[in-house]
């Protein structure tokens, strides 16, 4: 490729073709390699952190808004006083260049936005009516997996992992086929999680009342807050929690905070 690139008189287009029909480029993956072999391979491919700047419009084009509880409030990922620098962004003044090699504050800062954005937007997404959800549009706060008395409900289980794919793709750009290993692992997330919190319900022990952070009692974009038959502030069947859990655990993984 070097020696056409230098022989066309450095001319991009005589070698674009070359690099998409290269084995590296149209490669998924490589298996059955050695140790030695992998550690070669390592550093191809694009997979790389996102910039803040870009993690904060992916939260926008995924989940419909950036990480703010409100709408005039800093951005976490791209305000100066918050994340910015610590996650690796630049000012291109006293700050000019990036981390490129993630370390642990980076990652705890991908957990906190995770943890704190599946809390922001659950809630409000299922308070849309059901066309205009971004995250749940398969599935409603009543559909829960099991019965009272602990039985397996067929067709509202159905909607949960119909859902679970649809926010696969929509997070992670994944297509899972029904009874995919991942679509049953998220599943159990949501399975246990929300076993949990309707025992704990049941018993007395767990409020049916959602954090207030989690709540949706006002407009994000308006800033305008909700008539209060319009709000969303409890969680009586637990399902709202399972699916922040589920939702978290989405947003937490590399394949969401990276680009491939």
């Amino acid at each position: 490729m070097t020696d056409t690139f230098v022989a066309s008189g450095h001319n991009l287009k005589a070698i674009i073709p070359l690099v998409v029909h290269s084995a590296y480029y149209r490669a998924r993956s490589a298996e059955t390699l050695t140790e030695d072999e992998a550690s070669v391979l390592a550093p191809l491919g694009t997979a790389r952190l996102l910039t803040p700047e870009e993690l904060s419009s992916k939260l926008h084009a995924t989940l419909g808004r950036p990480w703010k509880a409100r709408v005039n409030d800093r951005d976490q990922l791209t305000h100066s006083s918050e994340f910015l620098f610590f996650y690796g962004g630049i000012d291109s003044d006293q700050v000019t260049e990036r981390i490129t090699e993630p370390n642990g504050m980076m990652a705890n800062i991908g957990l906190r936005m995770a943890l704190d954005m599946a809390c922001l937007v659950t809630a409000e997404d299922f308070n849309r009516a059901l066309p205009d959800r971004l995250l749940f549009p398969l599935v409603e706060a009543s559909y829960r997996p099991e019965d009272d008395n602990g039985f397996a409900v067929p067709l509202a289980e159905d909607a949960i992992r119909a859902n679970i794919r649809y926010l696969h793709q929509r997070l992670l750009g994944e297509v899972l086929t029904p009874g995919h290993p991942e679509e049953d692992a998220t599943f159990e997330l949501f399975l246990q999680t929300w076993r949990e919190l309707f025992a704990g319900l049941r018993n007395d022990q767990i409020s049916t009342s959602l954090p207030g952070r989690c709540r949706h009692t006002r407009d994000f974009w308006s800033d305008d807050e909700l008539p209060d038959d319009e709000r969303l502030n409890n969680d009586p069947e637990g399902t709202l929690r399972a699916w922040q859990a589920v939702v978290s655990y989405l947003l937490a993984d590399w394949r969401f905070t990276h680009h491939q």
